[in-house]
């Protein structure tokens, strides 16, 4: 499990772990309408579905708003001042190391970034990007720290006024919507597609059940951006690298028909 992940739960148990505490010697309690709130919430949570009026994750906007309302409604009384003084180093130990976390995952990424400022500078002005992955393009990756990189080609839309199928558009959902000429290439959830899946229709054709934003995939888009494990070239015939950088590649698709 990569350090993030282990901070993030460690940090969550230890904070658990003193409202237990706090809650078993009566420290903590719900003012005027707290616990009618809570037990509201509950039920809500319970009943909401995963997935409500084409939008997911429905359900787990219920815990965020609880989150940040009932602890308006809850009083603290701290046993004596070393409780105080205890609930607020682990408090505070608990921020500083998910900032530090949070922190070098950000600097980590700073050249990749302005790596890809640069590569979409030199686009041609209003091309299509798809974005694919080297491996099985999971999601979510399996170190969670590769995360930033997945929303990276995005950018593309504001540095070459390019148009990328997964910058999440889905209509009545997001502010900004797909022109009509376009909207076959748009994909409503910004799931990556894996490179193997663009090659096996490159060379054998697209089967039927091939999602139809990539069913022409080199003849419809300008570029392709290959993020994850670095490898060569995967279709030396078809792509022309850009550039390269760690966590990414940027290829012009060449048009017509080679292999």
């Amino acid at each position: 499990m990569a350090l993030w992940c282990s901070s993030s739960a460690a940090g969550i148990i230890a904070l658990f772990a003193l409202l237990f505490a706090l809650g078993r010697r009566g420290a903590l309690r719900f003012e005027q309408s707290g616990a009618m709130l809570a037990a509201g919430f509950g039920v809500l949570y319970l009943a909401m579905p995963f997935r409500l009026f084409d939008t997911s994750y429905v359900d787990m906007r219920i815990p965020a708003a609880a989150a940040l309302i009932l602890p308006g409604f809850l009083s603290v009384t701290f046993p004596s001042r070393a409780w105080a003084r205890g609930a607020l180093a682990v408090a505070a130990a608990i921020t500083l190391v998910n900032v530090a976390a949070v922190t070098s995952v950000w600097l980590s990424y700073r050249a990749d970034y302005a790596a890809a400022i640069g590569a979409f500078d030199r686009m041609d002005k209003g091309a299509k990007l798809l974005i694919t992955d080297s491996g099985d393009a999971p999601d979510p990756p399996a170190d969670l720290r590769d995360y930033p990189i997945y929303n990276l080609g995005t950018l593309a839309v504001a540095y070459a006024d390019g148009f990328v199928p997964s910058l999440f558009t889905e209509r009545g959902k997001q502010p900004i919507t797909v022109r009509p000429q376009w909207q076959r290439l748009d994909v409503p959830y910004g799931n990556l597609v894996p490179v193997k899946l663009l090659q096996a229709i490159a060379e054998r054709g697209a089967p039927a059940d091939t999602p139809v934003f990539i069913r022409s995939w080199a003849r419809d888009f300008d570029y392709l951006f290959l993020l994850g494990p670095k490898i060569a070239n995967p279709m030396p015939g078809r792509l022309v690298e850009v550039t390269r950088a760690p966590r990414f590649a940027l290829y012009r698709i060449r048009k017509g028909h080679t292999p």
